[in-house]
């Protein structure tokens, strides 16, 4: 395995079934839409004290989600990046706002700046503190639940174009 693995290499080393497939299924979009994983940390940077690999997919210098595998433990998760519920004009389908409503993770905020923290009202619904980084982290998603996730990744590349085109930068 290379000192950097891809999701790819770390999966096949430690997932299986239908988890494993899943999580092939899901670097297989990334292809697609033309956004490479980012290896961020793992094992090979502290072996000793991590037992997760961790990549952060960009799009245009920005995050887009956060995938980790958890080696020890075989599962791994998602989190799709928080600019999307800061642009909930570009959420219509209202199967996907079910979604992310039923899974909104309640995660707290470690960020010192994150407007999460003080609470955020979302498609009319009021949160407590939660990290609007990654508000949704999904463990081993798969069907219908990998489906929105990938639809989220999707807007969010739509809402960081539409911004970029917005400030008139190519």
């Amino acid at each position: 395995m290379s000192k950097k693995p891809s999701p790819a290499e770390v999966a096949a080393e430690c997932l299986e079934g239908d988890v494993l497939e899943s999580l092939l299924d899901f670097t297989e979009f990334l292809k697609v839409i033309k956004v490479s994983p980012r290896w961020i940390s793992g094992r090979f940077m502290s072996p000793h004290t991590s037992v997760t690999d961790s990549w952060s997919p960009r799009y245009k210098g920005h995050n887009i989600c956060n995938l980790r595998i958890n080696f020890e433990k075989k599962f791994w998760t998602l989190s799709p990046s928080g600019l999307f519920i800061h642009h909930e004009e570009y959420i219509t389908d209202d199967g996907l706002k079910a979604f992310i409503l039923g899974n909104i993770s309640g995660l707290r905020c470690k960020g010192k700046v994150c407007p999460g923290k003080e609470g955020m009202t979302i498609f009319d619904k009021r949160y407590g503190e939660l990290c609007c980084c990654c508000p949704i982290r999904l463990k081993n998603p798969k069907g219908m639940d990998l489906e929105y996730l990938k639809q989220i990744i999707l807007i969010t590349k739509i809402i960081l174009c539409d911004k970029e085109n917005a400030a008139g930068v190519t």
